[in-house]
């Protein structure tokens, strides 16, 4: 498993690679779990049960060459920048001054 410090921003735009992972506060950001928007496999508890869930929906989108390409090409177009974050963060405050 990953260690919650990682870089998974960085290592995703540089292979396209997804990641799995307990969901955490940094790594829920990163690691939305597959489906249309998802970019990752997350698992709630430190289980093995969880886990393997988190396996086999990777295992399920590998064995789809299209859509395992896709993932990878999404997740290599992902912005994890701090330029990004912090937009975000400015957005964020501007709704609540309007408000």
């Amino acid at each position: 498993m990953r260690k919650e410090s990682d870089d998974v921003g960085r290592v995703r735009t540089l292979y396209g690679a997804w990641n799995a992972g307990k969901r955490n506060g940094s790594f829920e950001k990163c690691g939305n779990s597959g489906g249309e928007n998802g970019n990752g496999f997350t698992f709630k508890t430190y289980n093995a049960h969880d886990m393997l869930g988190a396996i086999r929906r990777a295992e399920g989108l590998f064995g789809n060459k299209a859509l395992w390409n896709e993932a990878m090409t999404d997740a290599m177009e992902s912005d994890f920048s701090w330029k990004k974050s912090a937009n975000d963060y400015v957005n964020v405050y501007r709704m609540i001054l309007n408000d």
